[in-house]
């Protein structure tokens, strides 16, 4: 399940009314919505722009969920995926380094160059 159909669960879920109130209020298929809501349909952007209006979602809200429509199916967002990549670096620096020296401290770790031995997984 992508992270956008469980952004859009958990404020489904907290919205007070009915399903078939919020897609009224949305201008969306009551049917539509479901799909949307289950994963089984990507909404369009105007369908998730009308969608947050209707949840009343504050800007910031609303801009962090077109951010994940815009990221889907790319992978997680940038920043994590830059955090990710400095972990996998010191992690490689720390094995490389005690295949050579044994045991190192984690503030002579941080002194390590990069071993620039870093394989990205499938996207």
């Amino acid at each position: 399940m992508s992270e956008l159909t469980q952004t859009l669960k958990i404020l489904v879920t907290r919205y007070p009314g009915t399903m078939a109130e919020l897609a009224r209020k949305a201008s969306i298929d009551r049917s539509t919505l479901y799909k949307i809501v289950s994963g089984q349909r990507t909404p369009r952007e105007f369908q998730l722009e009308h969608l947050a209006d209707a949840l009343e979602l504050s800007e910031e809200q609303k801009s962090a969920l077109l951010l994940q429509y815009k990221q889907r199916g790319r992978g997680p967002d940038p920043r994590l995926r830059a955090e990710l990549h400095h972990l996998l670096e010191v992690s490689f620096r720390v094995e490389d380094f005690t295949h050579r020296e044994g045991i190192i401290s984690n503030e002579a770790a941080s002194q390590l160059r990069c071993s620039e031995q870093y394989i990205e997984g499938s996207r």
